[in-house]
């Protein structure tokens, strides 16, 4: 496989199967991409994990979405390659490898979820025995896009603990033999197969890809030719042989055309429910903005908040839960609440002590602040009351352990004048 280098959402995956796409195509599909920079690494994770904008993803399947090794979210992923990468990286080091594993749209979409679940599970398993289970860092099963997939990223780690991705996929022998072990070993117990080895391949983009498995269900179907032998008549195919192969292809047709068809259907019900739950989500945003809420939906959404508060207290949030963080204080809070918190009052935010709604006030803007919001006059103004705060408790610390001392010098000096007095 050419190296086209890695461009997130874009870059080239090589087409095995070599030729015009087929109604019964029941192929494994895996490919592989370099990844040359942790800023690159950065981005394929947020990709991975949703963090920014998907296109061809749907925001209303996102649960679907499963995470089967690693870390939620990519600032996870990204401490786990630190803690495995070695000290010294050469400039030119490919630092990770992103796999895709998938399988043709028609076969993929006649299979069921569990049977998808078995092939993803049995395919992570296949990688971690060829790159070593503490290096495959993160693997995602994706089913808010139209095929189901699951991509993996792995460091590409020698037997020296150096980055090596040379020796581990570098050259087309490698990467042949990779696809035909790979659909040997995982794919055959699932029906597929390995695409046609030394075809005509050519390379699609991910553009590309999801056009073909968005295209209308093929409805043209042909009996297969029937197996005639030689001159001499050897091999040939009997009536009830022929018979038989021309029914199980045609069954397979119509299961197939059925399966692309409710996917079809499926797809355009998706479709209107998104439509539908943006028109929903711009309406919320809009009467939050302009506080146009109900006292009942203020109260669910100080409810809401408080449960994340609680919740950022023993992990870091998800970029979901952070979204459902800011837009549960903005409903809270109100558009005046929200301008005094972004100055840094944080009068208004749950807690005891001023120090506990200062933390609570850190969690909420911690959430705008991965949208790129410049934060720096308010989290300037709560340093200076956190510092406020720990020197009053310092100067009262101090006033506590002075005060006994001072007791005790005023008894003795009452007790001598009370004896002087006697006498």
């Amino acid at each position: 496989m050419q190296d086209q280098g890695f461009v997130i959402g874009d870059y080239d995956w090589l087409k095995t199967q070599g030729g015009p796409p087929a109604g019964n195509r029941r192929y494994a599909i895996l490919r592989v991409g370099k990844i040359k920079t942790k800023g690159h690494l950065g981005a394929a994770l947020a990709h991975n994990f949703r963090e920014r904008h998907t296109s061809n993803a749907d925001a209303d399947r996102l649960h679907d979405n499963t995470v089967l090794k690693g870390a939620d979210g990519a600032q996870g992923v990204i401490a786990a390659w630190d803690a495995r990468a070695p000290e010294k990286i050469r400039k030119n080091a490919v630092h990770a490898l992103e796999y895709f594993v998938g399988a043709s749209p028609e076969k993929m979409a006649a299979m069921t979820r569990d049977q998808q679940d078995a092939y993803f599970r049995k395919a992570l398993d296949w990688f971690k025995g060829r790159h070593g289970a503490e290096n495959v860092l993160s693997a995602v099963i994706h089913r808010d896009e139209t095929t189901p997939h699951m991509q993996m990223l792995v460091i590409p780690l020698d037997a020296r603990g150096k980055l090596n991705a040379r020796e581990l996929v570098g050259g087309k022998a490698t990467l042949s033999k990779m696809q035909t072990d790979f659909a040997r070993d995982v794919g055959q117990d699932f029906g597929l197969e390995r695409g046609k080895e030394r075809s005509q391949a050519t390379h699609q983009t991910i553009k590309e890809y999801y056009a073909r498995a968005n295209a209308t269900p093929e409805t043209y179907f042909q009996l297969p030719e029937r197996h005639k032998g030689n001159l001499l008549g050897v091999g040939r195919e009997s009536d009830e042989d022929w018979r038989q192969r021309a029914s199980e292809a045609a069954r397979d047709a119509v299961a197939r055309t059925k399966a692309q068809y409710e996917e079809r259907l499926h797809q355009i019900e998706r479709g209107a429910a998104q439509l539908l739950s943006g028109i929903r989500a711009q309406e919320k945003a809009l009467r939050r903005e302009f506080g146009k809420t109900t006292p009942e939906e203020r109260q669910m959404a100080t409810l809401h908040m408080n449960g994340l508060l609680i919740t950022a207290g023993t992990r870091e949030l998800s970029h979901m839960e952070g979204i459902e963080l800011t837009e549960a204080a903005e409903t809270s809070f109100g558009p005046e609440g929200m301008k005094k918190l972004l100055t840094g009052d944080v009068s208004q935010c749950p807690g005891e002590t001023n120090l506990d709604r200062i933390r609570a006030g850190l969690d909420i803007l911690r959430s705008y602040e991965v949208r790129g919001m410049d934060l720096s006059v308010p989290l300037q103004r709560m340093k200076q009351d956190i510092d406020r705060d720990a020197e009053e408790r310092r100067l009262e610390q101090e006033r506590a352990r002075s005060e006994p001392q001072t007791s005790f010098i005023a008894k003795s000096h009452d007790r001598e004048r009370d004896d002087d007095w006697d006498l």
